[in-house]
């Protein structure tokens, strides 16, 4: 529609001055060819008036074509905006996809020899990690010698039993990588950020804060979890040991964000006691 506009408004300003020039040269022609004539004066003064008036529209013609070339600058520009975006999008939904893939191509096998794949082979890595975790618990006694054993002996476990799919984790890197670096407007950065978050099941935030927890401190996975605020919104809700978190906030800086949830019972607490007060006195 855009195009449609400027188009029509460049076409008027070209053939505005060559219709001009036409008309006004016709009215001299027509004075010229009547019966009676003009006199020479005549038309002398109005072949210099012609060649003033010719200069003017040549002019005009002139700024209409600096016109055309500003606003077939500005569509152009539009357009490459738009095929920017174009190209964002697509690479965004397209790495999505390959996530997806990557998260599907996991797969190990149990103790059993039974092959998992998918959610199924990280939820068996975690369980496991959960299991074999508690015999560290012993070591966890906060501003004592103990505690570089307990942070020693997570970090063992989160190697042996939560192994980095790196695969997995470089297409999860990209993802936070592309929205950073192309989108630069906050609001809708922080909406593909969203979009990107959706598609992390519990078990994805849990095992991408274990595998968080031993990664570099000048990660650039790292970085790009700081911006977004993925897995740092979530991972307080995922079932995450207290313990976990607070060595991982002592160690990167950054704070694990924990949702209260109200429970729906909690209101009702006060009338519970009275009613059972009222039978138990029957």
């Amino acid at each position: 529609m855009l195009a449609f506009k400027n188009n029509r408004i460049t076409i008027t300003l070209l053939t505005a001055p060559i219709a001009l020039m036409l008309l006004y040269g016709g009215i001299v022609l027509w004075l010229s060819s009547k019966e009676n004539g003009v006199l020479l004066g005549d038309l002398a003064a109005f072949g210099d008036s012609f060649g003033v008036v010719t200069a003017l529209f040549t002019a005009l013609a002139f700024g209409g074509l600096i016109w055309t070339v500003l606003l077939q600058g500005k569509e152009l520009s539009l357009q490459r905006k738009e095929l920017a975006e174009t190209r964002f999008t697509n690479a965004f939904f397209k790495l999505i996809d390959y996530y997806k893939i990557n998260l599907e191509n996991i797969t190990i096998k149990t103790a059993d020899k039974v092959q998992l794949s998918g959610i199924d082979a990280l939820i068996y890595q975690l369980s496991q990690f959960d299991i074999n975790q508690k015999a560290n618990d012993c070591w966890y006694e906060k501003n004592t010698q103990k505690m570089k054993v307990y942070e020693y002996q997570l970090f063992v476990e989160i190697d042996r039993s939560l192994m980095r799919q790196s695969r997995y984790m470089s297409t999860f890197e990209s993802l936070l990588k592309l929205v950073d670096s192309q989108v630069e407007d906050v609001s809708l950065k922080n909406l593909y950020w969203s979009i990107v978050e959706s598609q992390l099941t519990v078990h994805e935030v849990k095992y991408l804060f274990y595998r968080l927890l031993v990664e570099p401190t000048n990660s650039s996975l790292l970085d790009y979890v700081k911006k977004s605020g993925i897995i740092l919104s979530r991972a307080g809700t995922c079932g995450i040991s207290m313990r976990h978190t607070e060595i991982f906030k002592s160690i990167h800086g950054l704070e694990i964000g924990r949702a209260r949830q109200k429970l729906p019972h909690r209101n009702l607490r006060k009338d519970v006691r009275k009613i059972r007060r009222q039978y138990g006195n029957k």
